[in-house]
């Protein structure tokens, strides 16, 4: 049986890539601050940041970019598997596909409630991202 603190450091780990990468997608490719990290079995299987205003694509959220091959996600890459998305959305996207609109459908739901596991992180340092890009002068808003 897997150790309750090991997971949670797990957790924590990728969650800070994911804030990593919405930063460095913020920062060089003029995003929205969102990033995303993949993961089955303990490793990493996709990762990206947010491409919708630099691609113009209102598909290429942090979560797609990721997926590899753009697959959906994450009820393909099997049990076990992690998806860190920062921070949640708040309204389903444009051009969104089934399985996303199923995680949007999750989100308000108390945790229990949810059909599909989910295990929310704060941190600090993806409030002061968010803060940042809040203040940020040249981006695009959408």
């Amino acid at each position: 049986m897997p150790d309750p603190a090991d997971e949670a450091e797990q957790h924590a780990r990728w969650m800070n890539e994911a804030i990593a990468l919405a930063r460095a997608g913020m920062r060089i490719h003029g995003g929205g601050p969102f990033g995303a990290v993949i993961v089955a079995a303990g490793e990493l299987v996709g990762r990206g940041c947010n491409q919708v205003t630099p691609l113009l694509d209102p598909t290429a959220h942090a979560t797609r970019v990721a997926s590899p091959a753009r697959c959906v996600f994450p009820r393909s890459i099997g049990p076990g598997s992690t998806a860190s998305i920062l921070p949640p959305p708040a309204t389903t996207p444009p051009g969104s596909d089934s399985t996303t609109i199923f995680i949007y459908q999750q989100i308000p739901l108390e945790l229990a409630a949810r059909s599909l596991p989910m295990v929310q992180l704060q941190s600090p340092t993806a409030a002061d991202l968010f803060s940042e890009w809040v203040a940020k002068p040249d981006k695009v808003p959408y």
